[in-house]
């Protein structure tokens, strides 16, 4: 009889083990039973993949591409997504570069390519403070405008004679002197592109075969341009940009009275200039998502000495912690605890007692 127990109890314990093995993981990121990653890439919500029931709505679903190894997320259709930060409210990704290349009888016109890209309709913009419109070449001419033509602007980059633009650059700067970079404006969800030359190259070919134009994030690095083109002066090239990106197109005021306010519990809200609109951060004290329900948790302080220091008895409460000074001491344990502990006087007491008894 209690081997057939035993026998039962085996058989229950493998069945268990293999349901969690098999039970769909779940994430503090995402909604429930949604995926929560293409590739390397993480998905957070407000974001979905594939499926519109995980996303917040239609703008913020994206595609991920499962044909290509490892699998490449995709905003759009030509807009490749590197990583989404909810708390900064961004979306790095990487875009083509337009590009013209010349040989001896000029510009060759199958390498033409001349950068045309839009956000779509969806609270999304290109970052004005985080990328610069960036020409590399001599004999340049970088210009941008956006498809309602609402602006204009361009960067012009020239070169000595005889010298590639790599050996006209001075150390990381875009000075026009074999590089130039321009601001973007606010508020710019489509961009075009376009490359031209002065005297189409007649004198630079040789040793500056192709131009490029692209924007630049934060993470452009002239030094691995310059050594990239060596290697292989006609290559066709990518770049980083940042998008960022809001909950709702509307202010926070509007948002908190309307029906389908996007910030969850221990949530705030907080007004961008560049997108015209609001996104969410949890609350001081809390981490987590802030576009789900409940998705904003309470941090507990007095795990993370390092971040929040404590000198005596550390108590978590809800969005913060209190920190007592040890007994015999006064003062805020967070900042620094002043006077001397009962076990310090105690041991000063013995010490003395015992120094006083060995000189008798």
């Amino acid at each position: 009889m209690l081997e057939k127990i035993l026998k039962m109890i085996r058989k229950m314990l493998v069945i268990w083990v293999m349901m969690l093995l098999w039970w769909p993981t779940t994430s503090s990121n995402v909604k429930p039973g949604c995926q929560e990653k293409c590739g390397d890439v993480s998905v957070p919500f407000p974001f979905g993949i594939d499926n519109l029931n995980c996303a917040k709505d239609e703008s913020f679903l994206l595609t991920c591409d499962r044909s290509k190894t490892p699998a490449t997320l995709m905003f759009g259709e030509n807009i490749t997504t590197l990583n989404i930060s909810v708390e900064e409210g961004i979306v790095v990704a990487s875009i083509d570069s337009a590009m013209r290349c010349y040989n001896e009888s000029g510009l060759m016109r199958e390498t033409v390519f001349n950068q045309n890209i839009t956000l779509g309709s969806g609270p999304f913009r290109f970052s004005d403070t985080r990328n610069k419109l960036t020409a590399f070449g001599c004999d340049t001419t970088a210009a941008m405008t956006d498809r309602n033509e609402s602006f204009a602007s361009a960067c012009g980059s020239l070169c000595s004679e005889n010298r590639p633009p790599s050996m006209n650059i001075t150390g990381d700067s875009c000075s026009g002197i074999g590089c130039c970079q321009t601001p973007l404006p606010k508020s710019l969800n489509s961009l075009i592109i376009i490359l031209s030359t002065v005297k189409n190259h007649t004198q630079f070919w040789q040793f500056n075969q192709c131009d490029y134009a692209f924007l630049a994030d934060e993470s452009f690095n002239i030094s691995e341009l310059q050594q990239s083109l060596v290697l292989e002066p006609r290559q066709k090239m990518k770049s980083n940009i940042t998008i960022e990106w809001v909950a709702k197109e509307e202010t926070c005021e509007a948002g908190k009275n309307s029906s389908d306010y996007a910030c969850g519990r221990e949530a705030r809200c907080v007004y961008s200039k560049n997108v015209q609109g609001y996104r969410c951060l949890c609350k001081e004290g809390f981490r987590g998502n802030p576009y789900l329900p409940e998705g904003c948790e309470d941090v507990n302080e007095c795990e993370e000495p390092e971040n929040y220091p404590c000198e005596g008895t550390c108590k978590n409460t809800l969005g913060n912690y209190t920190c007592s000074c040890p007994l015999g001491m006064r003062g805020d344990g967070k900042v620094g605890c002043q006077g001397y502990r009962i076990l310090t006087i105690a041991a000063g007491k013995f010490l003395l007692q015992s120094f006083v008894q060995l000189i008798n």
